[in-house]
C-alpha cells in the first residue's frame, strides 16, 4: 500500500497495479518454484484501464481486472496483518495460529485491537473466515515467516508501518509486534 501512495504521484499517464496469488518457493537466491499458476488481480490506479488488457489476454497466468484495487489491496493487508506478524514472530506455520491456545489468544486480541482502528474489518476480514483460512492450509508459512527463516529482509515496513499510519489509534499489540520483528530483522 505505500507503494500504492507513492505510484499516483508518479508522472506516468497510466497506472495499473497488481497482486500476484502464487505458491511461490525459494530454492536459492536465484531460483523459484511454482506447483501451480500464478493468478493476478490487476486494478487501475490512474489512466485508461484499456492500456493493460494484454495483461488480462495471455495465457503466462491467470489474471482477473477488478475496479477497485484499492479496496482489495486494503483486505490484503487487513488479511496479512492478522497472519504475518505473529507467525514471523512466533515462527509458527499457519495453522498453529488456531490450534495453539497461546497463539491463538494473540491472534484474537491483534484482531480485536485491529477491529477498533478499521471496523471494516468484520467484513472484509471476518475472524471466521481468517481462521478458516489458517485451518484449512495449516503447514501454510506466511510470507514474513519465510522471509526469516531464509535471512531475507521481511516486508515489515511495507505492511506494518502503512497500518499504523492509517490508525487513528494507538494499537499497541500491532506496535509492540513491529517493534519485536523490526528488532529480529536488525539483529541478523
Amino acid at each position: 500500500m505505500l507503494f500504492l501512495e507513492k505510484a499516483t504521484a508518479l508522472s506516468h499517464r497510466h497506472i495499473a497495479a497488481g497482486i500476484l496469488g502464487t505458491d511461490c518457493i525459494k530454492l536459492s537466491d536465484t531460483e523459484i518454484s511454482f506447483s501451480k499458476n500464478p493468478q493476478f488481480i490487476f486494478g487501475l490506479v490512474k489512466g485508461q484501464a484499456e492500456e493493460f488488457q494484454p495483461l488480462l489476454k495471455t495465457t503466462a497466468w491467470q489474471s482477473e481486472w477488478v475496479e477497485d484495487i484499492e479496496k482489495v489491496l486494503f483486505e490484503n493487508v487487513l488479511l496479512s496483518s492478522l497472519i504475518d506478524p505473529l507467525t514471523a514472530m512466533m515462527k509458527i506455520r499457519n495453522g498453529e495460529l488456531i490450534t495453539n491456545p497461546h497463539a491463538y489468544e494473540l491472534f484474537r486480541n491483534l484482531y480485536s485491537e485491529l477491529y477498533l482502528a478499521f471496523p471494516e474489518i468484520e467484513w472484509l476480514q471476518p475472524i471466521e473466515n481468517v481462521a478458516t483460512l489458517c485451518a484449512a492450509e495449516p503447514e501454510r508459512i506466511s510470507r514474513m515467516l519465510a522471509d526469516r527463516l531464509a535471512n531475507d529482509p521481511m516486508e515489515v515496513d511495507g505492511l506494518m508501518v502503512y497500518v499504523l499510519n492509517q490508525s487513528k489509534l494507538e494499537l499497541p499489540l500491532f506496535k509492540a509486534l513491529y517493534h519485536l520483528l523490526k528488532t529480529v530483522e536488525v539483529a541478523k
